[in-house]
């Protein structure tokens, strides 16, 4: 952990660069500098809860709870025949840390400490104490006091116990099991959009897109395939280790065959599944005599990889925000539906304009055909007034 103090003016500025130190120590923030150059960086933390003479028990509890406190309270009935209901307060921390002064202002309230906030102690390597490590915790579980290991301490013994660490294969079989699931998914969801029924003629959406069938092979081909650049590791393939290809091209699991090769070599089993070695991106040489600079930009490059880890690398490939494949295919289609979208449009607008012109031609015509029906009816009058002299 690393903090920083610095200066300006008659301020005094502290906080934390990495770690939380001065977060914990209540210390972090400006500060002046008094006359005399000394600091006061003031980490104590006081609550101060104001209750009215009408609050029940129950609204002081919400209230106490509600200044977040170092301690929660809560309340509790002793089965006692006169005044049964107490209060209890409980540290929100574990161990010496969680430890707090409760004030009560000189008034007599009966109070009593039932437990004492301390650290839980376990001597390590050696029954003999004056030989063994000492290790404390502010809670009940160690952290990596064995590397990689995680031990829940359950209760205090006076003789020595023995801790056996072993893989827990049980959730290992269950994410292989998830990941077999989802892999399953996809080719299934991939067989449902681009099947095709020769008799009826029934087909999928997507049938015959090249993208999508390109992904399905790409998939049983890492499937199918080995890890890379892990040609000394015992396992290669992964129905060497009870994942196998089954009937159209799904995967199954054999989760015996699976235990008896992890307990043959389980170094071996964790590689093919989990190995994931990211290289160094290579300084860029800007200038001669310039030191090289990388640029956090720079596509990642891996070497070991796992199995997993190449359906991982493919994914990250196919649906990249920037230059996947499948996130180019979705920006031409939405690009093919615009330019259809803006045709249409352009379509409407033609319709539109013919449609107008038809109109005022047709009532053009009308006109024309009454004035025709008006000459001709003007004749008839004509040649009847004339037959009539």
């Amino acid at each position: 952990d690393q903090t920083n103090v610095t200066t300006s003016g008659a301020n005094i500025l502290i906080e934390d660069v990495s770690g939380t130190v001065a977060r914990d120590l209540r210390i972090e923030g400006t500060f002046e500098i008094a006359e005399d150059d000394s600091i006061v960086a003031d980490g104590t933390l006081e609550t101060i809860v104001t209750f009215d003479a009408t609050d029940t028990l129950d609204d002081a509890v919400q209230k106490i709870n509600d200044a977040g406190g170092p301690a929660a309270v809560s309340v509790i009935n002793d089965g006692s025949s006169a005044s049964p209901f107490r209060l209890n307060f409980t540290a929100r921390g574990s161990g010496s840390a969680g430890q707090y002064l409760f004030d009560a202002g000189g008034f007599d309230l009966g109070l009593s400490e039932t437990s004492r906030g301390q650290d839980a102690r376990v001597f390590f390597g050696s029954d003999d104490p004056a030989n063994g490590i000492l290790i404390t915790s502010s809670s009940n579980s160690l952290e990596n006091a064995i590397q990689g290991v995680s031990v829940d301490l359950r209760a205090t013994s006076d003789t020595p116990v023995e801790l056996v660490v072993a893989s827990d294969v049980a959730s290992i079989e269950a994410s292989i099991s998830s990941f077999v699931e989802s892999y399953n998914s996809v080719i299934t969801t991939i067989d449902d959009l681009t099947f095709f029924n020769a008799e009826t003629g029934e087909r999928g959406v997507l049938f015959g897109e090249g993208t999508v069938l390109n992904v399905e092979r790409s998939l049983n081909r890492i499937a199918l395939g080995g890890p890379q650049e892990l040609e000394s590791n015992r396992f290669q393939f992964l129905f060497e280790v009870g994942v196998s290809v089954g009937e159209g091209g799904l995967l199954e699991f054999d989760s015996g065959e699976f235990r008896e090769r992890f307990q043959e070599d389980p170094d071996a089993v964790e590689a093919l599944f989990s190995e994931k070695q990211l290289l160094p991106n290579e300084p860029i040489q800007v200038l001669e005599g310039v030191e090289g600079i990388t640029t956090p930009d720079t596509e990642d490059d891996f070497g070991r990889v796992g199995i997993p880890g190449l359906f991982s690398l493919f994914v990250d490939q196919m649906t990249d925000s920037i230059d996947g494949v499948l996130t180019g295919q979705v920006d031409s289609l939405d690009t093919q539906i615009s330019l259809q979208e803006d045709r249409i449009e352009s379509l409407g607008l033609q319709l539109d304009r013919r449609r107008a012109r038809y109109e005022q031609e047709f009532l053009q015509m009308e006109l024309a055909l009454a004035q025709l029906q008006q000459q001709g009816n003007a004749i008839t009058s004509f040649n009847a007034s004339q037959t009539a002299g």
